[in-house]
């Protein structure tokens, strides 16, 4: 093993560090001690496990622009297609002694590749072992390319009894097309003073936020306009340009700090919408062209919808717990009429909707007033039907600004439509669909969560190809929603969210065989709520038939028995809204598993996990088994009196000291009601 001297770091060196990334300061300190410098001079000390179909070429002996010995990995295929590769390093002694470490690797590519998928066998981290070769710990490595060189950089804690590391680093994205190259160097173990703070940093990929402060509508002739630039790494001032309704503006502005100001306009802005078109680059390379607007004019008088401090969502300040279908339309389950479906989905305990391309339909709309239903409509694109009709009607609760969002918006887009919509009525608020690939070390949604103030997670875990996974589903949505509360307050920029899940009750298209069954649909729905979600919603009411195109799916409307399973949970969880929307209780310790497995289904978590709501003297326990096996567990919940178990015509006696036991069905779920 190479042991080095304190490793020495130049100013420039020092900027370099800072400027590509994620966070203030380097990817080195010079207080740290290089335990290892790993070489890619050459092939013998890699082992290369993962090349799927040959799909990218690996030239170890390369160099990287600071003439150091580099991984350069390279597309072959002209066709799209799937790009997999990974590579483990040969074991290496550890010897540090202060129990912290550094790792960082310099990272660069033809273009930025922001989009990057691991996970399973092709996680890029840092795997630890014991003497004998057991793993004790495996510390993800953030792997994202930008276009100028950073450093992905991992802090963390060596495990106790490791003796050994290994360096593995590996993806399934993105696709590299021929020619198309990732380069890797200046890879470095470090053992780290004693106080350093453990985290998990990696290179700035993404271009300046532009933001128009002060967006909402005004008949302020003589409004303001302060634009706001931020940057990872700092912005490029001087490669600023500004057009207003399409004629260059930047001699109006003045800088002021991290902002272009116009203080006020030579002449009065005429009534309407404007247009502000910003270009902007970073020190890293990332550069954007963006639009935002501002309205002269009248901002809709409709209830105010915002979010509490826990994400509880307030309509004209009242407590609402969405409970909502997508894709409502007509089909033969409700006679091909909108009013007989909305009653239908308002007596089974629905108060929310969502309609693709109905959106907008008349007949739709007159039956959501009718039954006193909510919607969050699809805002996607700034049109005349928009601007002069919809945003003026006082059931839409929120704005849908992306579907499948990763795949075919930007973030930077997703804030132009955030932006507009706050400028056009800041009155309602903005949501957004996804899945959140919580498996992988960057998620979906990570590039994403400052663009709204609502998340919709996608979570469709049962696909009926594998009973290890189905028997995962609760599981699944558990590690959703656990990212999803890491990611904003990581990546978040402060902004106040709710998370409303996206349960899933549909098969079909090409990669779901069945649909969830009602034990699976109500452990998944209650591990959500356990979970943190202020809201809940169901994929999908009526599917899709085309045959011509090969689409087939079928939803909670497809069978009567589908129906009934999926209204019964919904029915239950309408019931338990006042609950829900009670402020946060004290939570009460983790209970004790007597029998059964003590972890999840993906041995991420302990198997059974509970929420404590309080309301009107009572207290409430949600209590979930993400395990595939049965469970007995005990909960000291300080309970007086008998424990009722809410649905299930029976009650339990705690003991002296208000503890309980009770057991649990694989995917099981108890709802609990004692006083304390």
């Amino acid at each position: 093993m190479k042991v080095a001297n304190h490793l020495k770091v130049s100013a420039a060196g020092l900027f370099v560090g800072i400027c590509m990334v994620q966070g203030a300061f380097a990817a080195q300190s010079a207080h740290d001690t290089v335990l290892w410098r790993g070489s890619f001079d050459s092939a013998s000390f890699w082992r290369e496990t993962d090349d799927w179909r040959g799909s990218v070429k690996l030239n170890f002996g390369a160099e990287d622009e600071a003439g150091e010995t580099a991984l350069l990995v390279t597309g072959v295929v002209t066709t799209q297609c799937v790009t997999s590769w990974k590579i483990l390093s040969k074991r290496i002694p550890y010897a540090g002694t202060t129990g912290k470490y550094a790792f960082s690797l310099k990272l660069s590519a033809s273009q930025t590749y922001w989009k990057m998928v691991d996970g399973g066998t092709w996680v890029s981290c840092v795997k630890w072992l014991d003497g004998k070769g057991k793993l004790l710990a495996r510390h993800r490595i953030p792997v994202l390319f930008p276009k100028r060189p950073g450093y992905a950089l991992v802090t963390e804690v060596v495990p106790s009894g490791a003796a050994f590391f290994e360096v593995q680093i590996g993806m399934v994205a993105p696709v590299l097309r021929k020619g198309e190259w990732m380069r890797l160097s200046d890879m470095k173990v470090s053992e780290r003073p004693a106080d350093a703070v453990c985290r998990a940093l990696s290179p700035d990929v993404r271009p300046p936020r532009v933001k128009l402060t002060e967006q909402e509508p005004t008949k302020d002739a003589f409004r303001p306009l302060r634009i706001v630039l931020k940057d990872l790494s700092g912005v490029d001032w001087e490669k600023t340009e500004i057009a207003i309704d399409g004629k260059p503006a930047m001699p109006l502005f003045r800088r002021d700090g991290d902002s272009f100001v116009l203080p006020r306009p030579h002449t009065p802005w005429t009534n309407g919408l404007h247009r502000i078109t910003v270009r902007a680059s970073d020190l890293c390379g990332n550069s954007v062209e963006t639009v935002k607007y501002f309205l002269i004019g009248e901002e809709p008088d409709v209830p105010k919808t915002t979010l509490r401090e826990d994400g509880v969502l307030l309509v004209g300040g009242k407590p609402f717990f969405p409970i909502g279908i997508y894709g409502v339309n007509k089909r033969e389950f409700n006679a091909y009429n909108f009013d007989r479906a909305v009653a239908d989905l308002k007596a089974a305990g629905f108060n929310t909707l969502q309609s693709y391309h109905n959106a907008r339909n008349p007949e739709l709309l007159s039956a959501v007033r009718r039954h006193g239903m909510k919607m969050w409509t699809d805002a996607r694109k700034l049109d005349s039907g928009l601007i002069e009709n919809i945003r003026f009607n006082p059931d839409v609760i929120a704005w849908y600004l992306g579907d499948d969002t990763f795949d075919n918006t930007t973030p930077e887009q997703l804030h132009e439509r955030d932006d507009y919509m706050k400028a056009l009525d800041p009155r309602r608020l903005t949501c957004q669909a996804d899945p959140v690939w919580s498996y992988s070390t960057v998620s979906r949604y990570r590039h994403y969560a400052a663009g709204t103030d609502i998340f919709l997670p996608e979570i469709y875990p049962v696909r009926g190809k594998n009973i290890k996974d189905d028997n995962a589903c609760v599981a699944s949505v558990i590690r959703d929603m656990r990212r999803i509360a890491a990611d904003n307050h990581a990546f978040g920029g402060g902004r106040r969210h709710a998370v409303w899940p996206i349960i899933q009750m549909f098969y079909g298209y090409t990669s779901w065989k069945r649909m969830p069954r009602e034990d699976e649909l109500y452990g998944m729905s209650f591990a959500a709520l356990v979970h943190g979600a202020k809201g809940i919603t169901y994929f999908a009411y009526g599917g899709a038939v085309v045959p011509e195109r090969k689409i087939f799916s079928y939803g909670i409307t497809s069978k009567e028995k589908v129906w009934r399973a999926t209204t019964n949970v919904v029915q239950r969880i309408s019931s338990l809204t006042p609950v829900l929307l009670s402020g946060d209780a004290p939570q009460m310790p983790a209970p004790e598993i007597l029998s059964g497995p003590v972890r999840d289904a993906l041995d991420e978590g302990p198997s059974v996990t509970v929420l404590r709501k309080d309301h009107e003297g009572w207290s409430y326990l949600l209590a979930v088994n993400a395990a595939a096996s049965a469970v007995t567990a005990r909960f000291s919940a300080g309970a007086f009196g008998r424990v009722e178990a809410l649905w299930e015509k029976r009650s339990i006696l705690p003991s002296k000291t208000g503890t309980f036991e009770d057991s649990f069905a694989p995917l099981g779920v108890h709802i609990y009601r004692f006083r304390k």
